[in-house]
């Protein structure tokens, strides 16, 4: 990589910081001291996306150098550096669909172009960076209360706050110190750049992350007191002129198993620019449009997979798609241009791009490399230099997409494209290392002090790939291979993301142009305590905070039920569902007669038996009965017309979640029933109670019957235990869920699995271990190298990741571990708290304390209790 200095971290106690001091955070002047370099993934959705204080995305595919660092809120070891998923979907897949990517800004200093630079391909240009620690320091919080990052300022489930300047020009920061092309150190532009980016894990918005830019001119104004007057690199001071933004993104999708530079990989790459949704919305038509710039694999396979030629997608497939999208613009109007092009290391003519005639025309008479009108280095793809990549930013083309290479061109000669070199096409349409721009302005004048804001959507989508023989099929025919893409999981996807930063209202259904970024939230995920012995594990929790949660969207508690999963990898995908304990209560639909055909309408949600009755009890035209599932599509509850008095057409039914301080049920809602109008009745869920899972029902049924008031709120606890082989950790969650809501449309959201996933161990406690003298276990023993014992884990043939597990230690001990002669392998240091999951359990990696793997053979360990001092001994076996 190209720092020496990326391995910066934020404690816990930096994170909190409120927004007065965050503005104080940032810089006005050139920094002189070195930056605090950090990364943060976001991990609470579907969409784990890397995000940095320096302007980039993405951690170049878990590059070693490019840690999440130390101090995140969701990171697995919070102090530590642990891994960085680049752009991971879905989590925990192993499937990466970024390599790196970054902001641009552009604007012309005294007639000249000018660009600030987060990232630019293989060249080692970085020109944003971050102030020195602690001001420097990214910021992280969360809307969940049991998280030690919660904070009433936060936006989403996990935010993430940046603030970085482009004035570190006299800092040889960057891997050169001069830009190949321009011959010449940085020159800044004067900005500065407060990044905040958000991500929930709610089933509508798991798929993608909001990032919110505002961009200030750090020029002080004339009459405001001044910092010291930094150092003149142009004589023109205060307005930026003809400023453009852009997000450069350089996908590489891939599974991590993939050679990163074989046929596969990162050379097999397509992208193109979506415009309209598949499937608009007649009522809204603001979301008919998307303006999506998107990335793919060309086919959805990969060498581990089985390749181009496989028939069928497995795990290891890269079928996804992701992509980028203004949700917000600075000014109504605001020109786009989508830009693709093929970056060659071998130069031309495999470094291309789409070209119109006169796009090269107002090249050539621009250009000051001397390139003619090929860009430096006598390419036509990749923009060497400040001034062709302004040029870029600034063209306001949208290139065709990249599958339509070899045809566009002459399929639509009035649009001006350049030919295409026939020898390459083929190439070129099929997949290569692309990347694009996607870029916005130009925003005229920024004054001195004056911000702009932008906010972009980082999009996922599932399923893009469906036919796994596509390419092969149709390499020839673009438009039916087009056709055999899906773009309803990203459009969809970017639709969201739209409503989620500006809500749509019944006043406002495009939204009222005030930034929201909320979504309806399900009901919290309740924090869990688990209690564990030799092959047994028991969930606890306590339900009031989440069961009387209330609905910030629509004002109700819409608490439906719990359930139970557990995860031997805790991949997304793993989880099996252990149990489902819900209300009992019913959904009820109306039949509206007015629409052809008739068409049956979810009208209310969680309405219990006794409602119903106190409702349509002697109102039908039978019966009511004695159970509400009787009534169904096929045999209809009729409202009886005498039912009605005749001086009124309709009565009305009244829906509550709450009582008012005298008892009296407090409506939110009402529903019209005319004479002979038909209504049918479901489960809400399982409608399976909760008598399983009270942890004491005795004093729940004094509760409810209004003896003693609930004091401790023993009332709201649970408990859930289950028998486990003994020799494996697990991952267990516990999520709620809502009941929905008829009039949005919503169906019941789910909490995310991630939310409290935790991994148990299921051995004995540390009292247990000490009352029972229990002895000091390692397995898997023997342990063959190539056993694949914890998939999440043992990631294929890379030594470092293997385990080998210790049980029933003390909870503060020194393991040794020696070979058969007595050299000393390792050092083990265990110190955990007693109520700690991993108390009695640790894990060796196999790598010895010189960093090398260790060789097959018979090893010797002794644990010494520092408490008591007491040692044991025992051995293992490592066969490879």
């Amino acid at each position: 990589m190209f720092f020496c200095f990326l391995a910066s971290s934020a404690a816990p106690r930096d994170l909190l910081r409120d927004e007065e001091q965050i503005e104080n955070a940032k810089s006005h002047k050139l920094s002189s001291d070195l930056p605090v370099v950090q990364q943060r993934v976001h991990r609470v959705g579907f969409l784990q996306l890397c995000v940095t204080n320096w302007g980039v995305f993405g951690s170049q595919m878990r590059d070693r150098t490019m840690m999440d660092s130390e101090g995140g809120c969701f990171t697995p070891h919070p102090y530590e550096e642990v891994e960085a998923p680049s752009a991971e979907y879905p989590a925990g897949s192993k499937l990466e669909y970024l390599f790196q990517g970054g902001l641009w800004i552009g604007a012309k200093v005294d007639d000249k172009e000018y660009v600030s630079l987060a990232c630019d391909g293989w060249f080692g240009i970085y020109e944003l960076w971050p102030d020195a620690a602690p001001q420097g320091n990214i910021i992280e919080r969360t809307t969940r209360r049991s998280s030690f990052c919660y904070s009433p300022e936060a936006v989403s489930e996990q935010d993430i706050i940046a603030v970085y300047t482009d004035t570190s020009a006299d800092i040889p920061l960057s891997y050169q110190d001069r830009d190949p092309w321009d011959n010449r150190r940085h020159l800044p532009l004067y900005v500065q750049v407060t990044q905040r980016s958000y991500s929930w894990s709610y089933e509508y918005a798991e798929d993608f992350v909001l990032i919110d830019f505002t961009i200030k001119n750090m020029w002080i104004k004339e009459d405001e007191d001044r910092p010291p007057e930094p150092p003149k690199i142009h004589d023109k001071v205060g307005i930026i002129e003809d400023m453009y933004m852009g997000l450069y993104i350089d996908a590489d999708c891939q599974h991590l198993d993939e050679e990163p530079y074989a046929e596969y990989g990162p050379q097999d790459d397509i992208c193109g620019f979506r415009k309209l949704v598949s499937s608009p919305e007649p009522e809204r038509s603001c979301y008919d449009t998307v303006n999506i710039a998107w990335i793919a694999d060309n086919d959805g396979h990969g060498e581990k997979d089985g390749g181009e030629t496989a028939r069928i997608f497995t795990s290891k497939s890269p079928i996804a798609v992701t992509g980028t999208r203004v949700v917000r613009s600075p000014r109504p109007g605001l020109k786009h241009s989508f830009n693709w092009w093929i970056s060659n290391q071998g130069g031309a003519p495999f470094d291309w791009a789409p070209w119109k005639a006169k796009s090269q025309q107002r090249w050539l008479e621009m250009n000051p490399y001397g390139s003619g009108n090929n860009f430096p280095d006598n390419v036509l793809g990749t923009p060497g230099g400040d001034v062709s990549k302004y040029f870029t930013m600034s063209n306001q083309e949208f290139d065709y997409d990249q599958i339509y290479s070899c045809v566009w061109p002459t399929k639509y000669p009035e649009e001006g494209w350049l030919p295409v070199n026939m020898s390459i096409c083929d190439d070129l349409a099929d997949g290569y290392d692309t990347r694009y721009l996607l870029s916005f302005g130009p925003f005229d004048e920024i004054g001195p002090g004056e911000s702009l804001m932008i906010t972009i959507g980082y999009i996922a989508g599932d399923d893009f790939h469906v036919d796994p023989q596509n390419l092969k099929k149709n390499r020839n025919n673009p438009d039916k291979f087009y056709a055999n893409l899906d773009f309803t999981d990203l459009e969809t996807n970017a639709t969201w993301a739209a409503k989620v930063y500006d809500n749509p209202e019944p006043d406002f259904p495009c939204g009222d142009g005030i930034p929201d970024f909320k979504g309806p939230p399900p009901s919290p995920s309740p924090l869990l305590s688990f209690y564990t012995e030799r092959g047994k594990v028991k969930i606890t929790w306590n339900g009031k905070e989440t069961e009387r949660f209330r609905d910030p969207f629509n004002g109700r508690v819409d608490f439906e039920g719990y359930r139970i999963y557990m995860s031997r990898t805790g991949l997304v995908d793993d989880y099996a569902l252990l149990g489902a304990y819900d209300k009992i209560d019913y959904k009820v639909y109306w039949l509206n007669k007015a629409k052809w055909p008739q068409e049956w309408v979810w009208v209310a949600a969680s309405v219990t038996w006794d409602s119903l009755q106190s409702w349509f009890g002697g109102k039908g035209t039978e019966p009511l009965g004695e159970t509400p599932l009787v009534w169904n599509k096929s045999h209809p509850f009729v409202i009886d017309p005498s039912a009605i008095v005749p001086w009124e057409e309709a009565f009305f039914i009244y829906l509550s979640d709450s009582l008012d301080e005298e008892g009296i049920a407090v409506p939110y809602d009402s529903i019209m029933l005319k004479r002979l109008d038909s209504l049918y009745f479901e489960p809400h869920d399982w409608n399976a109670g909760f008598d399983e899972i009270i942890a004491d029902p005795e004093y729940r049924k004094m509760v409810d019957s209004e003896l003693p008031p609930d004091t401790a709120d023993r009332y709201w606890d649970y408990e859930y235990e289950i028998e486990i082989f003994s020799g494996e950790p697990s991952y267990f969650a516990v999520t709620a869920y809502d009941v929905g809501s008829p009039k949005s449309g919503l169906s019941s959201l789910e909490g995310s699995k991630l939310a409290n996933a935790s991994l148990v161990y299921p051995y004995d406690e540390p009292e247990a271990v000490r009352k029972k003298g229990s002895p000091v276990v390692v397995y898997p023993n023997p342990y063959r190298i190539d056993g694949d014992y914890y998939p999440e884990y043992e990631k294929g043939n890379w030594s470092f990741d293997k385990r080998l597990r210790f049980v029933n230690l003390p909870t503060q001990c020194i393991i040794k571990i020696y070979t058969l002669d007595g050299d000393l392998v390792r050092v083990l240091n265990h110190d955990r708290a007693e109520d700690d999951l991993d108390a009695t359990y640790h894990y060796w990696d196999l790598v010895s304390r010189n960093t090398q793997a260790v060789v097959s053979g018979v090893y010797l360990f002794t644990v010494e209790d520092r408490n008591t001092g007491e040692t044991r001994v025992g051995k293992f076996v490592i066969i490879k």
